[in-house]
C-alpha cells in the first residue's frame, strides 16, 4: 500500500549529524541583523555582548564555544554527532537563546526572530520524534526524556488529559 507524505515525515529517523549540523548554521554560522550592531549568529552576539558571562553555568569558561569544548561536545573545532552531544548540544542552544531572550533590551530583527523560531522548532521537532522533551526548572531548559508509562496512558484514556 502506497503511503503518503505525512505518514512517511512520521517514519523518519534522525540523523544526529544532519540535525546538529542544521541547528549549528542557524546558532553559530547565519549572520543575522541586530539592532545598533553589525550583522552576526546569535552565538557571537551572546559572546560580544557578554550575556554568556551571565550565565550562571559558565563555570570558567569564556565563551561559548569554549564551554562547548570543555563539556565534550566540541573536540578539535568539530562537534560530536552521537546522540547524548546532540541532546546536549540541544540544551544548551535553547538555555543560550533564554539567555539572549532575557537580556536583550529591544524586540528582535524580524529576521532575528524567525532564525529562533526555525532553531527552537526543529529542536522540539526532533525531541518528540525521539520521546524526549524540555522541562524547564527555575528558568533552565533541560531535555527529558518522555514518562513511557504516563504517554501509553494518555494515548489510551485522552480525556484524562484534558482540562
Amino acid at each position: 500500500m502506497r503511503k503518503n507524505i505525512f505518514n512517511k515525515i512520521k517514519e523518519t529517523q534522525i540523523n544526529c549529524y544532519d540535525e546538529i549540523a542544521k541547528i549549528y548554521n542557524y546558532f553559530s554560522v547565519q549572520k543575522n541583523e541586530w539592532l545598533g550592531t553589525y550583522p552576526c549568529s546569535i552565538e557571537n552576539y551572546i559572546n560580544k555582548e557578554s550575556f554568556f558571562f551571565q550565565w550562571k553555568y559558565r563555570d570558567t569558561a569564556t565563551s561559548t564555544h569554549e564551554f562547548l569544548e570543555t563539556i565534550g561536545i566540541i573536540n578539535n573545532n568539530s562537534i560530536n554527532t552521537d546522540m547524548d552531544s546532540m541532546l546536549c548540544y540541544f540544551e544548551f542552544v535553547v538555555n543560550m537563546i533564554y539567555l539572549l531572550k532575557k537580556n536583550i533590551k529591544y524586540s528582535f530583527v524580524r529576521n532575528t526572530l524567525q532564525t529562533i523560531n526555525i532553531i527552537i522548532d526543529n529542536i522540539e521537532t526532533i525531541l518528540e520524534k525521539l520521546n524526549y522533551s524540555f522541562e524547564v526548572n527555575n528558568g533552565d531548559f533541560f531535555v527529558v526524556e518522555k514518562d513511557n508509562k504516563s504517554m501509553a496512558i494518555s494515548e489510551l484514556y485522552p480525556e484524562l488529559g484534558e482540562k
